[in-house]
Parts: structure tokens; sequence; C-alpha cells
């Protein structure tokens, strides 16, 4: 029934995702050792209408470890949308899931309905962004069916993938001149293995991080490396000698 619905909601090849990756997203994380996954469903007139799914992670803040549940996958129907089922399922989740919560707004909407339950943000991750293609963002930008007619037109596109090209060419010289120059001793390597120098390496930084999940050896073969979809690559940076 949960796998109708979010088939209706998200359509079907992001079902077919979901359904391969329950399994893994759900039970088998760290923490699913520790405690069971919690999920919860909202019902009308006998019928299935919402679903919020939560699964268990280790979290560390300051000097201690904590297992905490992490929403994830809010669904409600389309035919019953504006009626507070979303609201009503993450207050559920608030009031019985952890003492400890995780409440992170990946989403606009999920925003606003913490908003409305009187969850305020506590810390903002600072985050970088720079563009890697500018060439490509600008193909994007005109192929996609949102962007204005107007700039879809010759010669305006023409003239925008140029000027991508050059500024990103530009920003390409740039970085090399503003970067710092790469160490020597230094070599950067996939893995597909999380062997038992992550577990080093997190004993070594975790006192740097006053909260954060819990990025061992575990951690780190379970979300990068055993992911059933989708291709995470891993890259370490080793010392030569």
């Amino acid at each position: 029934t949960v796998f109708r619905l979010y088939g209706e909601v998200f359509g079907e090849a992001a079902l077919h995702r979901f359904e391969q990756r329950w399994h893994w997203q759900f039970l088998d994380t760290p923490a699913a050792k520790i405690v069971p996954m919690w999920s919860w469903v909202a019902e009308h007139e006998g019928a299935i209408v919402g679903f919020l799914g939560a699964f268990p992670t280790r979290i560390k803040v300051i000097d201690q470890e904590f297992v905490i549940y992490h929403d994830c996958d809010l669904i409600v129907a389309p035919h019953i949308r504006r009626q507070g089922v979303a609201k009503r399922l993450v207050q559920a989740y608030g009031e019985s899931a952890s003492p400890l919560l995780s409440c992170m707004g990946y989403a606009p909407v999920n925003g606003r309905i913490r908003q409305h339950l009187g969850y305020h943000p506590a810390h903002l991750i600072p985050q970088a962004l720079r563009p890697l293609r500018i060439t490509g963002i600008a193909q994007y930008l005109l192929a996609n069916s949102r962007t204005p007619r107007v700039i879809r037109y010759p010669p305006v596109p023409w003239i925008i993938s140029a000027s991508a090209a050059g500024l990103g060419t530009a920003v390409s010289l740039l970085n090399r001149i503003l970067l710092p120059p790469r160490r020597l001793t230094v070599r950067v390597e996939p893995v597909l293995f999380a062997g038992d120098e992550f577990n080093h390496l997190w004993a070594t930084l975790r006192r740097q991080f006053p909260i954060v999940v819990v990025r061992d050896k575990a951690f780190v073969q379970w979300r990068f490396i055993d992911d059933p979809v989708f291709t995470n690559p891993v890259l370490v940076a080793r010392n030569r000698d």
C-alpha cells in the first residue's frame, strides 16, 4: 500500500528506486542493529493516504553518541493535501521517535510544516557552491521548459552558450592562479571497501565536530558503497610514505 502511494505521488521511476532501496535504507543501517526502524501512516476512510518513514542513525553530540530516528519520505496522497495530513505525520514523529530529534528541512514544505509546529533553526551548515560546468548549466537552462521562451529563440541561445563557454574558460584559468599547488606527498584514489582506516580517521577527527553523524567504517560502507541504486564514489587522500 505504501509503495502504491509512493508511485502515485512521485512516479514509477522513483517508485522503482524506492523499492530497491527500502531494505538498505531502513533495515541495513549500522544503527538498525541497535534499534528497529519506525514509520507512521495516515488513514482516511480505510485507505492509506500518508506515510512518513524514519531510519535509525548514530549521532555524536560533544563526546556522547546517541541513536536517533532520521525522518524521510514524507508522502501525502494528492486528493487529500492541504488538510493537515503532513503536519499530523510530522507531529507524530516528533512526539514518539526520540527525545533527541534530527529536524532537518530538506525541502521548503518540510520546513514550513516544522515552523508551524514550533521548531526553529538551531544550526545552519555553511555551504560553498562552485559550478563545475558552466556550459552544461547554460544548456540545461536553455532546454528547460520553465525558461522564458524569449531566450530560446536565436540568436539568444548562441549568445548565452558562447558567453558560458568564455566564462567557463575564465573560471578555469582563475582557479589555476588562486588554488594552492598540490602537494606531491599526497595521492588521491578511489576505494571500493571501507576498512579499519576509516575508524582511525573518525577517531582522529571526531572531536573537531560538536554535532555530527558518526562516520566510521560501518557508516561509510553502508551509506556510500553499499547503496543498491546510486553510485557514490568514495575518494581517499593518502600520504605517499
